[in-house]
């Protein structure tokens, strides 16, 4: 069985290797089903047998189905070129976190289906709907009995279309990341699990656990971040961190730590600052001394795309002036725990839309 997942970065696995493709995959490996993921990434796949899926993070519905330049090709194009026996769709939840034609979304999702049917006429297509999203409930609501009607139309005139409700199968409780958007180990193990039933419902059922595959544990927040390492000749004073683009609907933090997991400063990133759009940077400043060849962690608060850091002064809202680097990424993004001893729901304000003040939180602390 050839399989594409199709969505954004709950598909490609935000915050946890595989998200739930590695699960799904072992499920059906257990159950003696030949199994084959195809895709034109690779990306956050480690420990798969198939690491490939079609997963854009930040991707709205009709960026997923059209591309965007520079970026990705129309899913029509892979689907012709891969030939998958089954499509898995999980995607909307970009166009709800941009407010972007809300109305319109279940008629967006309805035309990506099309346009894979028309690439591959034999194809089976299953559609998720969302998972649970605390801070745009009502509209994933909205959104997911649109994609159940849409996908009840089409099996109606005999299509091969079918709908997961992997809503009901999580909780926004227990499933979900502190962003409250993606899910976590046990979240991406439910999806999977759902795909599992509706691929091959009368197969036994394989159980799956996630092993741990961080080093380092945080306190307060999930993050993201980078580890890096001052050049030798280097010694700075100023710094300029570039925010991702999307107009994030709360607010996050950016933590500069030592070698030693202390804390020096902290950007704070509301939704006013981060600028609208998905390769849309803006530079923020802040001022500490940095040493040559000393290491330093930058961590983001936020799950979703990292923010991108450059060393420099900042002469205007938008430039810097003489950008170049001074230091090298010497450790790629790594994922994190969240340690339920010190919060085993979210830190409000980490993640308030108002701005409230504590972005790390009093008990934050980076064990290096």
């Amino acid at each position: 069985m050839r399989i594409m997942c199709v969505g954004a970065s709950i598909t490609m696995g935000a915050d946890i290797n595989g998200g739930y493709r590695l699960p799904l995959e072992k499920m059906l490996q257990g159950a003696g089903i030949p199994v084959e993921f195809v895709g034109r990434l690779d990306s956050n796949s480690n420990g798969m047998t198939f690491p490939f899926h079609d997963g854009y993070s930040g991707f709205r519905v009709e960026q997923v189905e059209q591309g965007v330049e520079g970026t990705s090709r129309p899913i029509a194009e892979g689907v012709r070129d891969l030939q998958p026996d089954a499509v898995l769709i999980l995607c909307g939840t970009n166009d709800i976190r941009q407010n972007y034609a809300l109305e319109q979304a279940p008629q967006r999702l309805d035309h990506l289906i099309a346009t894979i049917q028309n690439a591959a006429p034999l194809v089976r297509i299953l559609v998720s709907s969302l998972p649970p999203d605390l801070h745009w409930d009502e509209a994933v609501r909205r959104y997911n009995a649109g994609t159940a009607q849409v996908v009840a139309r089409r099996a109606a005139a005999g299509q091969r279309v079918g709908f997961v409700d992997n809503y009901a199968a999580l909780s926004s409780g227990v499933d979900m990341l502190p962003d409250l958007t993606h899910p976590n180990k046990s979240g991406y193990i439910k999806i999977a699990r759902g795909w599992f039933n509706a691929l091959a419902p009368n197969a036994p059922q394989v159980a799956f656990a996630f092993t741990n595959e961080s080093s380092r544990q945080f306190t307060s927040s999930s993050c993201l971040g980078y580890k890096i390492t001052m050049k030798s000749t280097e010694q700075i004073t100023d710094l300029g961190i570039y925010c991702a683009g999307h107009n994030l609907p709360f607010c996050h933090a950016v933590g500069v730590f030592d070698a030693n997991g202390d804390l020096l400063t902290q950007i704070k990133i509301t939704p006013e600052c981060s600028p609208s759009g998905l390769f849309a940077f803006q530079p923020l400043p802040a001022s500490l001394e940095l040493k040559a060849s000393n290491s330093y962690y930058f961590i983001s608060n936020s799950i979703g795309l990292p923010t991108l850091i450059e060393a420099d002064t900042i002469v205007d809202p938008l430039r810097f002036e003489n950008p170049r680097f001074y230091f090298d990424h010497n450790i790629a993004i790594e994922m994190a725990e969240q340690d339920g001893t010190i919060l085993k729901f979210p830190d409000p304000k980490i993640h308030d839309i108002n701005g409230a003040l504590g972005y790390f939180g009093p008990n934050f602390r980076f064990a290096p």
